[in-house]
């Protein structure tokens, strides 16, 4: 079981029934709350959960053993949960930091005296579902185009992921890190190691993925769940960058076929890469998730 607090626990899969319980009662509105999101990163960025009454306390491991609380799921007063968080994160001898907060309960924070501020690399983007699937209009126009050219020059079909791909999926994971030098970049490693998480606890997680076939080998994949009954979350993505479109088309297709039983496809943050914010921005997002980060302001205990 969840440990009652103060005491805290690792995310496991042994706790996951428990987490999703919180999860399906208050769902998160912020990517980094998916449960896969908990678990898949942790050797990298680890995570503790605690209960207190009806609400569920989170605690992340970031760079240079930082420790700070993430949004209390479930908590009938969050500033009062945020006070409690920040005594504890004292008490660890750490900065009383919040951060990951979405907008509304960072505002309630800001009444309650604690200093806000925005967290825009990490904001996440939320796109309409059949927005993605159908990329009508003009402004899908480029979108169109570029999976027309793939379509042309290829032979293209796409599958429902499935464990008996799991092999080509992680050639394919192989492949794309060679291509970048990931061993260089502890980022990529990080992200390296989830999307082998991921796969190698697929069912459990509940995941939710697709592949394209180009020309007969697997080129493409997609891996995401649900939030929420009106929105899923896509956690990775990865396409041969030599198949011209195959991002686009991997894209369309995950949505048109795996995520017809949701309204909104959350595909998370930019990280302040100028690059993938400007390819998010071109899908035309419905609305941002906006994260703010949050302190205890002067006087407060």
């Amino acid at each position: 079981m969840i440990p009652e607090f103060p005491e805290f626990a690792s995310v496991s899969l042994e706790l996951r029934a428990e987490v999703m319980e919180y999860i399906h009662r208050d769902p998160p509105a912020v990517s980094e709350m998916a449960f896969t999101n908990m678990f898949a990163w942790r050797r990298t960025y680890p995570v503790e959960v605690s209960r207190r009454g009806d609400a569920l306390y989170v605690l992340a491991h970031g760079s240079e053993d930082r420790v700070f609380s993430c949004p209390p799921v479930g908590a009938p007063d969050a500033a009062e949960a945020a006070r409690e968080m920040c005594g504890y994160l004292r008490g660890r001898d750490q900065e009383p930091l919040l951060m990951r907060l979405p907008r509304g309960m960072a505002e309630h924070l800001a009444d309650d005296g604690f200093q806000t501020e925005e967290d825009r690399p990490n904001w996440d983007y939320v796109y309409r579902v059949v927005d993605l699937a159908e990329l009508t209009g003009r402004n899908y126009e480029k979108k169109r185009n570029r999976i027309n050219k793939c379509l042309a020059e290829h032979e293209c079909a796409y599958l429902t992921l499935t464990p008996d791909l799991f092999d080509e999926v992680l050639h394919l994971q192989t492949e794309w890190c060679d291509l970048r030098n990931c061993e260089f970049s502890p980022g990529l490693v990080s992200e390296d190691l989830a999307i082998r998480e991921g796969l190698e606890h697929y069912e459990a997680l509940e995941l939710l993925g697709g592949v394209v076939f180009a020309d007969g080998r697997l080129a493409a994949f997609t891996i995401g769940e649900a939030m929420s009954p009106r929105t899923a979350v896509v956690h990775f993505e990865k396409a041969d960058p030599s198949v011209d479109g195959l991002y686009q088309l991997v894209n369309q297709q995950f949505c048109e076929h795996e995520l017809k039983a949701f309204e909104f496809v959350n595909r998370e943050q930019d990280l302040g890469n100028e690059g993938l914010r400007r390819a998010k921005k071109s899908y035309h997002p419905h609305h941002m998730v906006e994260k703010y980060i949050a302190r205890p302001g002067p006087g407060m205990v």
